[in-house]
């Protein structure tokens, strides 16, 4: 009987050992499971600042600049992007105010709504030619009250 005592005294004293082991084993996990998530937690953070950055310098970068000039400054490039008054610029294509229209919305409307881009047009008459007309009408009345170089 005292074999087995002793046996039961071993055993518990083994199995004292090990709960302490086992607790001190729990204590260093959840240390380290209170640093990773407090880790993780501070990564989540830096991603959340990163996206925000990022998607502001998407916004940024998807704002056309020369949608944010003021309308008198394009225009003026406009003016400048043709040949020199009183030169006349082709009333077609490269060098044309027409051209400087189907960039896009914003200076289809400022050239249109700027007269110095139309003071100036080479006529050419044609007998078979009606459009020319309508045309040359068109360019008059956007030229507003601007002096002509025919």
């Amino acid at each position: 009987m005292q074999q087995t005592t002793s046996t039961s005294g071993s055993l518990r004293a083994a199995s004292r050992a090990r709960a302490a082991e086992i607790a001190g084993e729990i204590t260093e996990i959840t240390g380290e499971i209170e640093y990773l998530t407090e880790r993780l937690s501070r990564l989540r953070h830096s991603v959340h600042v990163l996206r925000s950055e990022a998607d502001a310098l998407e916004r940024l970068l998807s704002v056309d600049p020369a949608s944010i000039l003021p309308t008198e400054i394009v225009s003026d490039i406009l003016v400048h992007a043709l040949p020199a008054y009183p030169i006349c610029p082709p009333l077609a294509g490269k060098s044309s105010p027409t051209q400087l229209t189907h960039v896009c919305r914003k200076w289809r409307e400022i050239a249109l709504s700027t007269p110095s881009l139309w003071r100036a047009i080479t006529i050419r008459l044609r007998r078979d030619k009606s459009w020319d007309l309508d045309f040359v009408q068109t360019w008059l009345r956007r030229s507003g009250s601007c002096p002509l170089s025919l």
